[in-house]
This record gives structure tokens, C-alpha cells and sequence, in this order.
């Protein structure tokens, strides 16, 4: 087994991966539960169905950035400056400017 990385939940509701095949079985319960996943194994999921799909629409989210960017999931920050204006917002403030009057 090599270096793990720390994956955390965005969702309020359960989430798993289950991947007998590569001895990958994950349960996050709740929003902002965490779990520590071997790095190659993680890469390998990338090429199940489904699994890329919980990454790139933010149900699971991978705290290592070196990995984010060779599984393709941003872009290296000298490439996209952009990444670097992202503001993280609570479900309280998210809420607050979805319902904010104008």
C-alpha cells in the first residue's frame, strides 16, 4: 500500500464506493465525513463508471491538489488562475445568496 489521501463527503446524504475488484469499499454518512483512501487505488477507481462522476460534480471531494490535477480534475494553478478566486462558502451563506432579494 503507498501514500493515502484524505477524501471528504460535500453531500448531505450517504455516499459510497464500492469496488470489490480493486478491495475498495468506502462509506461516508454525512456531509464533511472523511475517509483515507490509498492514492493508486483511487487513481485505478478513475476508470470504473461512475467514479469520475462523484469528483467532477462535487459529491466527493479529494483534499490532495497534486492529485486533483493528474487525475484531471482542476488545472495546475500557473495554468488557470482562476482556481486560486475560489471563495468556500458554508450552507448558510450559500443559502443566504441563493435566496438573498435583490
Amino acid at each position: 500500500m503507498g501514500k493515502k489521501v484524505e477524501v471528504v463527503s460535500c453531500v448531505s446524504g450517504t455516499t459510497s464506493l464500492n469496488l470489490p475488484e480493486l478491495r475498495l469499499i468506502k462509506v461516508w454518512n454525512n456531509k464533511g465525513a472523511k475517509n483515507l483512501i490509498d492514492r493508486e487505488q483511487l487513481a485505478e477507481a478513475f476508470y470504473e463508471p461512475g467514479v469520475e462522476y462523484l469528483f467532477t460534480h462535487g459529491i466527493l471531494f479529494i483534499k490532495d491538489a497534486e492529485l486533483r490535477q493528474e487525475l484531471g480534475l482542476e488545472a495546475a494553478p500557473e495554468e488557470n488562475e482562476a482556481t486560486a478566486n475560489v471563495i468556500v462558502l458554508s450552507d448558510a451563506e450559500i443559502d443566504d445568496y441563493l435566496n438573498k432579494k435583490q
